[in-house]
């Protein structure tokens, strides 16, 4: 019997860069916009990853921590453990950190952010890291 190899993209980048966007233009049987790392909901978001990569499903990701290559080295190592067979593909975004957070200023995608303070400041710690 041959196994479902599941396909999981994920798209990094600053926040404001495009991720949600494109993920939205994007053929996909699940997607995950940020949440694969760290806390209790990010733990069930990864199991909810692992469990429809064995399925054979197509899934999208975007994860802003993962722009640290030690961050993503260590995650893509747990993913194929997890889901063996499993391809797994990178979409990066440009580090422009002052087109994102303009974007960040502007989008209404994110209410509990108005004014995008709270990602501006997330991509100032990215930025170092990308």
């Amino acid at each position: 019997m041959r196994m479902k190899r599941g396909l999981v993209t994920f798209f990094v980048g600053l926040a404001g860069s495009g991720k949600t966007h494109r993920m939205r233009r994007t053929p996909h049987d699940w997607m995950c916009d940020e949440g694969v790392m760290s806390t209790d909901l990010h733990e069930q978001n990864h199991r909810e990853l692992v469990l429809r990569l064995r399925r054979g499903e197509r899934c999208l990701v975007s994860e802003i921590r993962l722009v640290d290559r030690y961050i993503r080295s260590g995650y893509q190592t747990r993913l194929r453990s997890s889901a063996r067979g499993s391809r797994i593909t990178w979409v990066f975004f440009e580090n422009d950190p002052k087109t994102a957070n303009h974007n960040c200023r502007k989008r209404t995608n994110k209410p509990s952010d108005k004014g995008g303070r709270v990602h501006m400041r997330i991509n100032r710690q990215a930025t170092l890291r990308y």
